[in-house]
């Protein structure tokens, strides 16, 4: 018996999992390959042949969990084979009862992958390759025919990546206007009227899996920053003078400066960021203009 160089379940460019999916959920279903033995037998034999799933973590009796760093994944995988004689694929484990003439003859069989979710949280990176690399095999166990197991197709995982779903900010967000209020230039300078806190948020348009991901937000760069305040944006040309552009978080913990990155802890699809932003007295005289200061806004994912 010889047979082609391994099944290979092989992604190299890895699987998107949601983190949402329901325990049984498909994530991805590969396209049907085949592997073919050559078979010499020197009498006809009937024998059967054994279809098996490999390895630990069996979850349902179709589905192996597979692992990264040594711990479960959320995500398994079930092995589907067409043999001669089959109508359709079936999941394996099975078994099946074969006679092969005597002579020359092959076995072909069709397989392919599905990757389901099992449940748990999902952890991302890549696979285990060592301990998942045996996932499955198709043999011949028939001791009286044969002098030992004969190993007919063995199925081998090579390369598996578990990524993240990428997150995103809506699209109206990035791009949205913030009125700061209308005041007149005397009152600011008699201290009359002090500029109110104007609140303003940064919505999540698609993040399926927060968990353990971190945002990045940045308001401007450094060149943005008033002359004689770092920590205010300074006005637009031909703006109103005296005053610069405060922006901190909405519950007034932090500061956001010009070109200063901060990080929080990422949030689930539709949840909002939430900041706010005023005028405040910077140096020079306070004389009137129109704001009109558009900030670009960095938002990074890691």
């Amino acid at each position: 018996m010889t047979y082609t160089p391994p099944f290979m379940v092989n992604r190299t460019d890895g699987i998107v999992v949601d983190g949402d999916l329901p325990a049984g959920a498909t994530i991805l279903a590969t396209a049907a390959d085949s592997a073919t033995a050559s078979i010499n037998c020197s009498a006809q034999t009937t024998t059967e042949v054994s279809m098996e799933l490999q390895g630990d973590g069996l979850v349902d009796g179709t589905v192996r969990e597979l692992t990264v760093g040594e711990q479960r994944s959320g995500v398994g995988i079930r092995l589907y084979a067409k043999v001669p004689g089959d109508t359709g694929y079936t999941a394996l484990p099975r078994k099946v009862t074969r006679t092969f003439a005597a002579g020359a003859s092959t076995w072909q069989t069709f397989f392919y992958a599905e990757y389901v979710r099992t449940g748990g949280p999902v952890r991302y990176g890549h696979a285990d390759t060592v301990v998942n690399a045996r996932l499955g095999r198709i043999l011949v166990p028939d001791m009286t025919a044969f002098p030992f197991n004969r190993i007919i197709n063995p199925v081998t995982m090579v390369h598996l990546e578990l990524i993240r779903p990428a997150c995103s900010i809506e699209t109206g967000s990035l791009n949205q206007e913030v009125s700061l209020g209308n005041y007149t230039a005397s009152d600011l300078r008699g201290g009359k009227v002090t500029p109110a806190w104007q609140a303003f948020k940064l919505t999540m348009a698609s993040c399926a899996d927060p968990a353990g991901l971190l945002t990045d937000v940045t308001f401007g760069t450094a060149a943005d920053a008033d002359a004689s305040h770092a920590d205010l944006f300074a006005m637009n040309a031909n703006g109103p003078g005296g005053y610069g552009i405060a922006i901190e978080t909405g519950d007034g913990a932090a500061r956001m400066r010009p070109g200063v990155s901060r990080g929080f802890a990422a949030i689930g699809t539709g949840s909002s960021y939430a900041f706010r932003a005023r005028l405040e007295r910077s140096t020079g005289n306070i004389t009137a203009g129109r704001i009109q200061r558009p900030i670009a806004v960095r938002v990074t994912f890691r």
